[in-house]
């Protein structure tokens, strides 16, 4: 692994990018059969008890603002709920799933949010949802 490493972090910004969109797609896969599985995508919140439901399609929405560098609000303000309720474990999905939806909102932050987010801790994420 730590080869893997040392190859991506000497790519410049673009092919580091470039490289994560990958990763990405391939976590969009496994985000995409659990959401075939039609279980998983509803929680309650433990402040409230209401029920909530996951967007399915917010991780591809997400990576289509990336390949086109276009932020949105509405992906934006459709992540806040879910990702409190993983830190919350109000919603537990399975583990790589967690892992998948995370870096896909990680490339978001990073690229459409301007949030810094270290570059490898979205490739390893990609891998750690690979089941």
């Amino acid at each position: 692994m730590n080869d893997y490493y040392n190859k991506f972090m000497a790519l410049n910004a673009e092919a580091k990018k470039q490289s994560q969109i990958q990763a990405c797609q391939q976590a969009l896969i496994v985000w995409n059969e659990f959401v075939k599985q039609g279980k998983g995508l509803s929680y309650h919140d433990s402040i409230v008890g209401m029920k909530h439901t996951i967007n399915s399609n917010l991780p591809k929405l997400a990576l289509l603002a990336v390949i086109n560098n276009q932020a949105s609000e509405e992906i934006s303000k459709g992540y806040l709920e879910p990702i409190t309720a993983l830190q919350d474990m109000d919603w537990q999905p399975p583990e790589p799933i967690e892992f998948a939806y995370c870096a896909i909102y990680n490339l978001y932050r990073k690229y459409c949010g301007g949030v810094e987010v270290d570059d490898w801790f979205i490739i390893n994420q990609c891998i750690s949802s690979q089941v």
